[in-house]
């Protein structure tokens, strides 16, 4: 019976099919010596295996037929995980500890850190020593590297260099790594030996003047072993004694470099500060001259620089990018809400456009004052508008015969706004040339409607007039 949601359950087949699982009708069959028996059925080779109390396993199932051998297959499996067992207890595995020093540890500390370093040494563990110098440590480097090399003589009959002191920014870093036979952990580990040889020395040497000769000779015996020290070991601590029995000559020459070295990196850093405080104060006068897009370049190139001023590049970048993208969109809304003949909008949003100072902002102005001459003459004659119109009335109302038209000012009658002045002119021009007068007679009525003093509208509407009355008089004859 198939379990709920359509899934058939299965145990999950063994890697290494054996009796039953082999499903091929045929095999070829070796037998448990070794030697072969040939292709069988897979019946057959069942009992054959079965006949003789063992296992039919499946040793090559990519072959053609496959091959299967015939075996105890749990004491296969049992050797199998005593190989993977003894490979295993065979590894090894290489752990680092680290001890932290300073350069004016105290002599407690220094017993204590020692110690640490000995326990991880009879562990089989590496050792990373580092010194950390702070401030002023920096200028006496030897200090750190002689506190290294006497922490190496002190535990070198466990442990020898395996990466000399190096300085590596702030910190000395001393690698050690344990001998290769370390010597006895305790300190009685010694004296078995000493009294099995006891026996066997005095016996020999009964007589009296000589027993005073054999004692002397196994204490130097018993003493020589533990010295076994490497030399790497044993050169680190010469040197170590050679520093500090002539230390004037070594100590001015690497006060020397050290003073030489500091000269060119300081030499080195401040062209580089000088540059980019140049590309700085260039791009701040960029900015004061309102050339947004150049300071932004100039800020770009010193936030590229990845160095000391380049937070100060990024930040301003970003700061320009920001300003000139707001001022791109304000001038965009403004000129939609001209179209779309919002002009108090569209002269707010030029304000908000100048109020950035950029290098858009003597253009913003322009628009400005262009839109208070449109705006302006438009709110100022509405009260009189209000009056002339109860005047006119009430004289109709008195005299119906006599009615005065007040005459519209040329901003009521005006349909365009400044920016599309241009444009009507140039279509004005071409349906002229095209010869639509009508058209071209209404655009350039437009344009003198905002503007009666342009005099390209109206000599454009002279030369429309004069061609129309010439193609009147000469329509008749055609």
């Amino acid at each position: 019976m198939r379990p709920r949601g359509g899934q058939d359950v299965r145990p999950a087949e063994p890697r290494t099919r054996v009796n039953e699982t082999i499903r091929v009708p045929q095999v070829r069959l070796i037998d448990d010596d070794g030697s072969q028996i040939g292709v069988k059925a897979r019946d057959e080779a069942l009992e054959y295996a079965w006949a003789k109390n063992l296992d039919l396993v499946e040793v090559a199932p990519d072959a053609n037929p496959p091959v299967c051998r015939v075996m105890d297959y749990g004491k296969y499996r049992y050797d199998q995980e005593q190989k993977q067992k003894l490979a295993r207890k065979h590894q090894s595995t290489i752990t680092i500890k680290e001890i932290k020093l300073r350069p004016k540890i105290d002599p407690h500390d220094y017993a204590t850190k020692k110690g640490h370093v000995v326990r991880f040494l009879r562990q089989r563990d590496k050792v990373k020593v580092t010194i950390m110098f702070r401030g002023r440590e920096m200028s006496h480097p030897e200090r750190g590297r002689a506190l290294l090399e006497r922490l190496a003589e002190d535990v070198s009959e466990l442990g020898v260099i395996e990466s000399a002191p190096i300085q590596d920014g702030r910190n000395m870093v001393m690698l050690l790594a344990p001998v290769r036979e370390l010597p006895p952990t305790k300190p009685g580990a010694n004296e078995p030996p000493a009294d099995e040889s006891a026996p066997t020395e005095p016996a020999p040497v009964e007589p009296a003047p000589v027993e005073s000769a054999p004692p002397s000779e196994p204490a130097p015996a018993a003493s020589e072993p533990p010295p076994a020290e490497s030399p790497i070991v044993t050169a680190s601590a010469r040197l170590g004694r050679f520093l500090r029995e002539y230390p004037f000559p070594f100590g001015a020459a690497a006060v020397v470099l050290v003073v030489a070295i500091a000269l060119v990196s300081f030499r080195v850093s401040n062209v580089s500060a000088r540059q980019d405080v140049a590309l700085r104060n260039k791009a701040q006068q960029l900015e004061e001259r309102k050339n947004w897009p150049a300071a932004l370049a100039v800020y770009e190139s010193l936030a590229g620089n990845q160095r000391a001023l380049a937070n100060v590049g990024r930040e301003n970048a970003e700061r320009l990018r920001k300003l000139l993208e707001r001022e791109t969109s304000l001038f965009a809304r403004a000129h939609d809400s001209e179209i779309a003949g919002k002009l108090p909008d569209a002269k707010k949003l030029y304000q908000e456009a100048a109020d950035l100072h950029g290098d858009g902002e003597q253009q913003a102005l322009g628009a400005i004052e262009t839109l208070n001459s449109t705006l302006i003459p438009a709110e100022r004659p509405q009260p009189a508008k209000k009056q002339t119109s109860q005047v006119t009335a009430n004289s109709a109302s008195k005299s119906p015969s006599v009615r005065k038209e007040t005459p519209k000012l040329p901003s009521e009658s005006c349909q365009l706004i400044p920016s599309d002045v241009a444009r009507h002119l140039e279509r004005a021009d071409r349906a002229r040339g095209r010869g639509e007068y009508v058209d071209a007679e209404r655009q350039y009525k437009d344009v003198l409607a905002c503007e009666p003093n342009n005099e390209r509208a109206s000599t454009g509407l002279a030369k429309t007039k004069k061609a129309e009355e010439a193609e009147r008089k000469l329509s008749p004859s055609n």
